[in-house]
Parts: C-alpha cells; sequence; structure tokens
C-alpha cells in the first residue's frame, strides 16, 4: 500500500508539518500513534508499506531531539520489517543501515558505526552504483567516521569523492553542495590545509547565503567554521566577528534548529573561548566555555568526548585564573 493511500495519511501529513515546526515531541506522539494502528492492521494481514514509511519519520523525529540511542533501536526495528518484507539487498534496507550507522557515530561507537556504513555501502555500491546520491550520503558518514577516528587522509579521500560525484550529478548551484563542500573543509582543516579549506568554506557559505538565506540554522556552522580557520591563521578578530555572527544566529534560532544545530553552537562558544585566550581576555573566556560546557553536558552527556575536551579547556581557563591571583598576592 503507498503512503497517498494509506487511512493514517492525514495523521502522517499533521506529524510532518509538525517536523517542519520544530515541534518534535507532538510529531513523535503522532507517528506512535499512527504506528500502533498499522501494527495491529499487520496482525491482521495489512500492508507494512505504510509501518515502515511511519518508522522511518520516527527515526528522523528522534535523531533531530539527539535521542540516538532510541534511534538506533528505532531503526533496528524498521531494518526487520524491511528484511522480511523486502530481502537483505534492497536499497532501503541499505538506508537504513545507513541510519544506523549515523545513530552509533552520534554516540561516538565509531566501530559499530562503520559496520554499518560499510554493510549499506556494498549493497548501494551494487543495487544504486557510485553515481547514486544516496551512495554519496553513504560516503559522506564513513567519511566523518575516518574524520574522528583521527584518519584524515581517508577522511579528504572519500569526502573529496562525494563532492566530485556531486560536482556531476548536480547543477553547479544546487543547496545540497554546500554540505559537500563544507564537509571537504573539515578534512583539509584537519590536516592544516588552511588556504583550501578556507576557500571550500567560503564556496558553502555562498551556497547557504544563496539558497537558505541569512538566517538558515545551517549558518551556525558555516560561520563558525570560517571563525575556526581564521583563528589558525592568526587573525583573531575576524575570527571572533565570525563566530559572534554564528552564535547571534544559534541563539534566534535555538528553539527550531533542532539538536545538531545547538551542538554546533555549544562548539562555536568552545570556539571562541580559545580566542578570548589568545586574545589575553580570561574572564571573556572563561564565561563562554562555561556556556560551551553547560550544553555539551545537557546535549551529549559528561561522557561524551567533546564534553570532556570542553572540560579540559575550562580546567585550563581556571588554572590560569588560579596562577594569576597567585601572582598578585
Amino acid at each position: 500500500m503507498s503512503e497517498t493511500s494509506h487511512p493514517v495519511i492525514d495523521t502522517m501529513a499533521k506529524a510532518k508539518d509538525y517536523i517542519e515546526e520544530g515541534k518534535l515531541e507532538e510529531a513523535r506522539e503522532l507517528l506512535e500513534k499512527g504506528l500502533k494502528i498499522l501494527v495491529n492492521e499487520r496482525g491482521e494481514g495489512g500492508d507494512p508499506s505504510a509501518e515502515a514509511i511511519i518508522l522511518a519519520r520516527i527515526g528522523v523525529v528522534l535523531k533531530k531531539q539527539g535521542k540516538y540511542k532510541e534511534s538506533v533501536e528505532n531503526y533496528e526495528r524498521l531494518l526487520e520489517l524491511q528484511m522480511k518484507t523486502l530481502g537483505e539487498d534492497d536499497p532501503a534496507v541499505a538506508m537504513t543501515l545507513s541510519h544506523i550507522g549515523v545513530g552509533f557515530f552520534c554516540q561516538a561507537k565509531l566501530k559499530e558505526s562503520m559496520e554499518k556504513l560499510e554493510r549499506a555501502l556494498e549493497i548501494q555500491l551494487d543495487k544504486l552504483g557510485e553515481n547514486n546520491l544516496d551512495t554519496v550520503n553513504t560516503y559522506r558518514h564513513m567519511g566523518y567516521v575516518f574524520r574522528e577516528e583521527r584518519k584524515y587522509e581517508n577522511s579528504e579521500t572519500i569526502l573529496r569523492k562525494c563532492l566530485e560525484i556531486q560536482l556531476q550529478v548536480l547543477p553547479h548551484d544546487h543547496p545540497d553542495l554546500a554540505l559537500a563542500y563544507g564537509d571537504l573543509a573539515s578534512a583539509l582543516q584537519c590536516q592544516q590545509k588552511t588556504a583550501e579549506a578556507i576557500k571550500m568554506r567560503k564556496n558553502s557559505l555562498k551556497s547557504t547565503l544563496k539558497h537558505r538565506g541569512e538566517w538558515h540554522p545551517s549558518l551556525v556552522m558555516e560561520y563558525g567554521n570560517i571563525g575556526v580557520l581564521l583563528k589558525e591563521s592568526g587573525k583573531l578578530d575576524q575570527a571572533e566577528k565570525m563566530m559572534n555572527k554564528a552564535l547571534e544566529i544559534g541563539k534566534a534560532v535555538h528553539e527550531t534548529g533542532g539538536h545538531e544545530i545547538s551542538i554546533h553552537t555549544a562548539a562555536t562558544y568552545r570556539n571562541i573561548a580559545i580566542v578570548y585566550l589568545d586574545q589575553g581576555r580570561l574572564q571573556d573566556a572563561i564565561h563562554a566555555n562555561k556556556e560551551a560546557l553547560l550544553m555539551h553536558r545537557r546535549l551529549l552527556g559528561d561522557d561524551h568526548p567533546r564534553t570532556q575536551d570542553t572540560e579540559k579547556i575550562h580546567r585550563h581557563c581556571l588554572g590560569i585564573l588560579v596562577e594569576q591571583r597567585n601572582r598578585q598576592n
């Protein structure tokens, strides 16, 4: 049964509206209500295709909420359903495997993430080919895993492949290219290839501003990342300006931007704290990094590597403060 012919389509459409409005809990409640109806129908011989659609949308909501463990569990339920109805090598199975890999990545479970992504890629290369955008999306997340594993050359290679494929199959002014430029910039940045990284970042920013306007949530990441590169180039005043622009947007969209944008906002607070330290503005650094630490603890938990890195900066700032006070005494 197709999505458009199913009697719970009104519920699904309303949930989609809620997702676009940032009303994630309301969307989840509606979807779970529809899911119960569909599960009952399946028990009576109903078609499971609409159930799969709702499970996929619940997964999207859970990821946006930052509930990555629940998101993985939801996608695993979807995977079981798909493998029973579609077989083990269907492209839809590959997409769900990729979603599971992303969920593990967001929990810093890199080994588990790569295992799922590699299996997804195997299916996609066989069934869809390398130039398919779903295949590209799996490549992209493998590049992210390599980056977190500090395998920066591998990350650059695979993310450059993503950009090259997208430039082949998409119009050169397509909005999705912004992400591809930005991803490659991150891999370059990790290897101190600053000049090319800045070029990629500027391409990404130009595309985002053109297609999404001056207050789109993704600009938190765009301005923040350019700020980091300027900081690494020793241009502290320009870096501060870019990071403050990112924070301005982050504050404006915090209710609708979603979990991922909040994480980028937290990272920008941490990064501007480092800029303040380099400028000799210790109190500003302590204040900014405290905001980052509070956000990371709330969004990621105490044990996440990003939270721990922010805690190290906090302890470093406090250590400098103690040294200053001791010298004054």
